[in-house]
């Protein structure tokens, strides 16, 4: 018989698989190497919106929906701003994204400031709810003993 084919002149496929079956067993090429454990690598601060931004639509969570959504066009409206000097496909870097974060941030008080000297506490209080949410994304800010002890 030549190469796995009977009289008939067809393949004898059971034969011929079993025949690399066992080949395989003693070919050191033919075993694939055997997968390590994946280590997850952090979230950048671009990934974890988008994923609070999905768990704030099926939460139902409307204020904190609304608030993600404004940050996200925040980012982008950088992103458009730069395009002119750093390229069409220019993105953020984190420490990009947490400057507009933090510039974000710092409107929300000067409204939560403006407001109360204007006696809207109801707009404070959303003021306020969307500052937490947004510092959430910030890194967090040493207190004044923190400060004082470096």
């Amino acid at each position: 018989m030549l190469c796995g084919a009977d009289r008939s002149g067809q393949a004898d496929r059971g034969r011929l698989d079993a025949g690399r079956a066992a080949r395989a067993v003693h070919d050191p090429c033919s075993v694939l190497p055997v997968p390590q454990p994946l280590t997850e690598a952090p979230m950048s601060i671009r990934e974890r919106l988008e994923s609070d931004v999905k768990q704030a639509m099926r939460a139902g969570e409307a204020t904190r929906l609304q608030c993600l959504r404004m940050l996200k066009s925040k980012i982008q409206e950088r992103e458009v701003a730069l395009r002119a000097d750093k390229g069409r496909d220019h993105k953020l870097g984190d420490e990009e994204v947490q400057q507009v974060i933090a510039s974000y941030a710092k409107q929300r008080r000067d409204s939560i400031a403006e407001y109360t000297k204007g006696g809207r506490d109801d707009l404070v209080a959303s003021e306020n709810a969307e500052l937490e949410i947004i510092q959430e994304f910030l890194p967090e800010q040493l207190d004044d003993a923190a400060v004082r002890q470096i």
